[in-house]
């Protein structure tokens, strides 16, 4: 993947139409990303690595405007085929907190991998990603929230990484997979992702 000078800007309301200001969020970013490879996006709070992240992703809308050059993937520029083979993963996934870990990634693989595999393989398919995702052991907990006691925050990034696993993407995306875990864990989930990349 490769983005040059790329420049987004955001629409600022005002009390009129005619007050209304464009605000710079991302100004002249360029990068390039190679097959099998895990690159970290840092900066401050704020410092729009999200908003870069989404516009990647082709999941940024609403009135705003993208200047510069293309977002490639390679070679290609954005389309719905090339939508449908990269993973975003949130920072704030959503997962129902009643549901076991087994079942979002049997839903998801249900209902997000081709029509041509038979139930029995997209299960099997889900039963596989736990197993590459080392979630055998809680595979059968409850996700839990606020007020349901379930698995860890590691194994919880795990299951919203394992969602978009499922259906193998080209393009991986995570913004902030690391945020709220201890030094252990978010090393554990980076070792992870490096093994994802070389597959």
């Amino acid at each position: 993947m490769q983005f040059t000078d790329v420049t987004y800007k955001v629409v600022l309301k005002g009390l009129a139409p005619s007050q209304e200001k464009e605000k710079d969020s991302l100004n002249g970013v360029t990068g390039a990303v190679s097959p099998g490879e895990v690159l970290a996006l840092m900066g401050p709070s704020g410092s729009g690595k999200t908003t870069l992240l989404s516009l990647l992703g082709g999941r940024l809308q609403g009135k705003s405007s993208m200047t510069g050059g293309p977002v490639t993937y390679n070679d290609r520029s954005h389309s719905k085929f090339l939508k449908s083979r990269i993973g975003f993963v949130t920072q704030h996934d959503n997962l129902f907190p009643h549901l076991t870990v087994k079942e979002p990634l049997t839903y998801s693989a249900l209902l997000r991998l081709p029509k041509t595999l038979s139930k029995d393989r997209k299960a099997n398919r889900a039963l596989d990603v736990i197993c590459d995702l080392g979630l055998e052991r809680c595979q059968d907990m409850m996700i839990g929230g606020s007020f349901v006691r379930g698995v860890s925050d590691r194994e919880w990034k795990r299951v919203c990484i394992g969602n978009e696993i499922l259906i193998n993407p080209s393009l991986l995306f995570l913004d902030e997979p690391t945020s709220g875990l201890d030094s252990t864990t978010a090393l554990r989930i980076v070792q992870m992702l490096q093994d994802i990349a070389r597959l």
